[in-house]
């Protein structure tokens, strides 16, 4: 018997890091469109499996249904494939078969992540620390190797002009954060509950050292603070942990929809108003970045012009060429202007009714101390998304999912360490 069940451990451990690494495959500038290209449709079949799957479970009552984890899969199937058919049916030129990888893609992972949490969570999370780690750390080094000039691959030129992108392995510039932070969250709450063993430990603090230091090595703002704020208060959880002290303080009160409201007023404020301007003159003087500020304030002014023209549904998932063209960027960098830009009004109800859901199943939250530590960092993230956020960059679902599992099944982390697995 014990035999089987270390057998079945193992098997479960190779699929979920197979699948894994498909979502953590390097960039198609690394390993050429072809192959990318490839590895995109193994995710369709991936997606079409654990769709399946999860029905099954459904019905069967392996696991119980969510109407979060539904909101969820139709907010992105709007956004990337819903708007995108009714753009083609007035003519307009949309991206349609990246716009289905995509949500194929982001489809797969929220569901792959919701039966793998509800079934098998320790050698679910295990797989994600493991390979998402390794992958996430090799973007590190390739940006301390390759640098700022441009990293693995020539400057991209548009409409004649040089842009300053850099490429690591993983994506661009400030783009890798929506891999690295996941990672960054996860490795340590797998720690705190599933491995304290001094070696889990030194491969996070390897992992979060070198995460960090190349964000400071690139001068990448956005990510320095949203990484140096998650340690932050990963040293306040430890503290807490391990004195049983209360350190955490009115952190107790947020929860999954404070975190998606704090976004959504943080994305509002540096739209709509002045209160950028307060930390104008920080930014420019501490971090030389004047370029990069001056230049999303003239994309979020282009974004709403174009916004207007269509405020029902959006543009899907226009073809990129045509973003650029218009905005000067193929994303808004802003998470409410994407939100409108994608999927116009209708999309942004979606969003909405996703936020009440979540505010409604967070009343019957049991979530402890590492809970709190999941949603304070999504709250960080997304207030980091005012400033950069694309939808077909999806690893960070994760993070929902986790946040979600946790408020709809009432289930604490402590009793996680009892699952089957």
């Amino acid at each position: 018997m014990k035999y089987k069940i270390n057998r079945k451990i193992n098997i479960y451990t190779l699929l979920y890091n197979t699948i894994l690494l498909l979502y953590f495959r390097p960039a198609p500038y690394v390993i050429g469109n072809g192959w990318y290209r490839l590895l995109s449709y193994f995710l369709v079949l991936v997606f079409t499996i654990v769709l399946i799957d999860w029905l099954i479970s459904i019905i069967t009552r392996t696991i119980r249904f969510s109407w979060a984890i539904v909101l969820l899969v139709a907010m992105y199937g709007w956004f990337l494939c819903g708007s995108s058919i009714l753009n083609l049916l007035y003519g307009n030129s949309v991206d349609f078969s990246g716009g289905a990888l995509n949500f194929a893609t982001v489809g797969g992972l929220i569901l792959l992540c919701e039966l793998g949490l509800s079934k098998r969570p320790k050698i679910y999370l295990s797989s994600f620390v493991s390979i998402g780690s390794i992958m996430c750390f090799l973007n590190a080094v390739t940006i301390f190797v390759y640098g700022k000039n441009g990293g693995m691959r020539e400057k991209t030129i548009v409409n004649g002009i040089r842009l300053s992108s850099n490429y690591f392995f993983l994506a661009e510039d400030n783009a890798t954060i929506f891999w690295t932070f996941p990672v960054l969250v996860i490795i340590w709450i797998y720690y705190f509950r599933f491995n304290r063993t001094s070696k889990m430990r030194i491969w996070a603090f390897v992992y979060s050292a070198a995460t960090i230091g190349s964000y400071i090595y690139m001068n990448s703002v956005t990510a320095m603070i949203i990484s140096f704020a998650v340690i932050i208060f990963v040293i306040l959880l430890y503290r807490s942990l391990k004195y049983n002290r209360k350190e955490i303080g009115i952190l107790q009160m947020i929860t999954l929809s404070k975190a998606f409201l704090a976004g959504y007023i943080s994305s509002l404020l540096l739209v709509f108003t002045n209160f950028i301007n307060l930390f104008k003159d920080i930014i420019i003087n501490l971090f030389n970045k004047d370029m990069t500020l001056s230049t999303r304030i003239f994309i979020w002014e282009k974004a709403m012009v174009r916004i207007v023209e269509s405020p029902w549904i959006g543009y899907g998932n226009e073809n990129s060429d045509i973003t650029t063209r218009f905005i000067g960027i193929n994303h808004t960098h802003n998470f409410i202007l994407e939100i409108l830009y994608r999927g116009g009004i209708v999309g942004f109800t979606l969003f909405t009714l996703t936020l009440l859901y979540c505010g409604y199943i967070s009343l019957r939250s049991k979530g402890k101390i590492l809970y709190i530590f999941l949603c304070v960092s999504i709250l960080i993230f997304f207030v980091a998304l005012s400033v950069d956020f694309a939808f077909y960059r999806y690893p960070y679902v994760v993070l929902i999912v986790f946040a979600l599992h946790v408020e709809l099944h009432g289930t604490t982390f402590d009793n996680m360490r009892n699952y089957n697995v």
